[in-house]
């Protein structure tokens, strides 16, 4: 054991050896990086980041696209006929309707129609706003009252005196 020590300790590599000492470290570092650390290139970082702004963008598409969707004029009869066609009709039908095509646009936002009939469907259905029905009604109540009352107010005082 004492030779090997003593190699060891006396051994002075050459220049050759150094520099294919390097490449082969560097190389080796380089497969480590990009194959199991999640490294990317400059390109692959910038199409990536322009695929997740997509997404996102879609998904907010979709998720305003719902909410006009469900709060339609006629949101049960639609939301019906979105469930009778299969899911690859309903993306047509949602850019057809015109939900995912908002102000200033050309067209509809790329692949919100998809996410939108989905959300749509797993919703509970179409919003129907109690707050505006009962306001209205309150409103038809009062106005109703408001006349009742002036009937009365003119049926005492257009009354002859005897």
């Amino acid at each position: 054991m004492g030779k090997l020590s003593e190699k060891w300790t006396n051994f002075q590599p050459s220049k050759g050896l150094w520099l294919w000492s390097c490449v082969g470290m560097v190389v080796v570092t380089m497969i480590v990086g990009f194959g199991m650390a999640g490294w990317v290139t400059e390109g692959t970082a910038q199409e990536r980041a322009e695929t997740s702004t997509d997404e996102a963008v879609a998904q907010l598409a979709a998720t305003i696209c719902k909410h006009r969707f469900l709060t339609s004029v006629d949101a049960v009869k639609q939301y019906e006929e979105l469930g009778e066609l299969s899911r690859w009709k309903r993306r047509d039908f949602i850019e057809d309707g015109g939900w995912t095509t908002f102000a200033n646009m050309d067209g509809p936002v790329d692949g919100a129609a998809k996410l939108c009939a989905t959300l749509v469907m797993g919703s509970d259905g179409p919003i129907i706003d109690t707050a505006v029905d009962t306001a209205s009604d309150s409103v038809m109540n009062s106005d109703q009252e408001d006349a009742k009352d002036s009937d009365l107010e003119t049926s005492t005082v257009d009354k002859p005196q005897a």
